[in-house]
């Protein structure tokens, strides 16, 4: 069995709209950190539509094949589809429109030693499966946390940063890579791009259901008073296998 981890930041509130334009000046910011290894985005998928909170689909859909109980997989449509493109191209691309996003996935690839080696383990007699988190993305679109042992997944956002690879925390615990998340100056400076530009508002009352139990469950982990949907970005973990 393969077992995939993915370390998110995330907006805990329902999405703002956001243009191609817009995301086009983060990606701008984001490249220009420095942050990974090569100037070429691994991939960018995005698709139009009038909001990201539209719909909770995600971007893969299961397609029944007439077998009960199997199925097959195909990606959504999207209006732009590349792999390997440049980020200066890709920048240029995007602000040729300023069309409203329901999808976008953007794969930025491999971030440089500093962040990776936070989150690198190597096997032990522990667990014998080795934790890497190198894939740096940024989303939008429903976004989950949740550990394996756990009875499901929770929805606790719509747009976030994730940093994902291969392997799962144990013996690690999840408070631990949360903090080293927080006391990452690189992590920290790519978490702060997207919390300037799409920031928490004080005075909506809309919420994800999920969040308040989420929100409980990280002050208790980090040991914090101060943690809530009005105030900020999250950072938390989903594991899968």
């Amino acid at each position: 069995m393969s077992f995939y981890t993915s370390l998110n930041y995330f907006r805990p509130q329902p999405p703002p709209r956001v243009t191609t334009r817009e995301l086009a000046a983060v990606i701008q910011k984001i490249y220009a950190t420095g942050a990974f290894t090569s100037h070429m985005l691994s991939g960018i998928r995005v698709k139009f539509g009038r909001s990201i909170d539209k719909d909770a689909r995600g971007t893969i859909e299961e397609i029944p094949t007439g077998t009960p109980g199997v199925y097959s997989v195909r990606s959504i449509e999207f209006d732009i589809n590349h792999d390997g493109k440049s980020c200066p191209a890709m920048i240029a691309e995007l602000n040729q429109s300023d069309s409203l996003i329901y999808r976008a996935e953007v794969q930025f690839g491999s971030v440089k030693k500093p962040i990776s080696s936070l989150f690198t383990r190597t096997g032990s007699p522990e667990n014998s499966v080795e934790l890497c988190l190198w894939d740096f993305a940024l989303h939008f679109g429903p976004v989950y946390a949740g550990m394996l042992g756990e009875d499901k997944s929770r929805h606790v956002g719509w747009m976030g940063l994730s940093l994902s690879g291969n392997g799962y925390l144990f013996p690690w615990k999840r408070a631990e890579v949360l903090k080293r998340a927080e006391h990452s100056a690189e992590l920290q400076q790519l978490a702060q791009i997207c919390s300037d530009a799409w920031p928490i508002d004080p005075h909506t009352r809309r919420k994800i259901t999920n969040v308040g139990n989420l929100l409980a469950r990280t002050r208790k982990a980090l040991g914090k008073q101060d943690v809530n949907t009005l105030t900020a970005w999250q950072w938390d973990v989903h594991e899968s296998g």
